[in-house]
């Protein structure tokens, strides 16, 4: 358990000083955690599976059947400037042909058709996530 908290911790940039007060416990403590040396009470527990998003089952065993990719501010970023991208590429001459360029897109169409992108975006970076993250990076 304790290479677990440890490993999380640091995948979330906190030091043990930080963990202690979020936790309201001391340095001390926390190094014990992650040295097995001592074992958190189940309220502490409780609250590290919060603090980590994690399940308490995955702190104490290692099993995590209910993993959910989220996307990072990074993730968040790269799907802006795509669909910026994209929306960019349809305001174009050779961009979309509507009604077979009879039409250009009236904005309550454009609005629509950049929230479904937008949408498809995000569905497909969480699938690739959700298929291709290693099992050992999985929380």
């Amino acid at each position: 358990m304790g290479n677990r908290i440890k490993n999380l911790r640091k995948q979330y940039n906190m030091t043990q000083d930080e963990l202690g007060l979020k936790l309201n416990v001391t340095r001390n403590a926390i190094s014990q955690y992650e040295t097995d040396k001592r074992i958190p009470t189940s309220t502490t527990l409780s609250k590290l599976a919060k603090i980590f998003n994690v399940s308490t089952d995955y702190l104490i065993n290692g099993n995590n059947t209910n993993f959910k990719p989220t996307l990072s501010k990074r993730d968040e970023l790269d799907i802006q400037k795509r669909l910026e991208r994209l929306m960019n590429d349809l305001d174009s001459e050779t961009g979309l042909a509507f009604y077979n360029g009879d039409e250009e897109i009236d904005d309550e169409t454009r609005e629509l058709l950049r929230a479904s992108l937008e949408s498809s975006l995000r569905i497909t970076k969480l699938k690739a996530k959700e298929k291709f993250t290693p099992k050992k990076y999985r929380r």
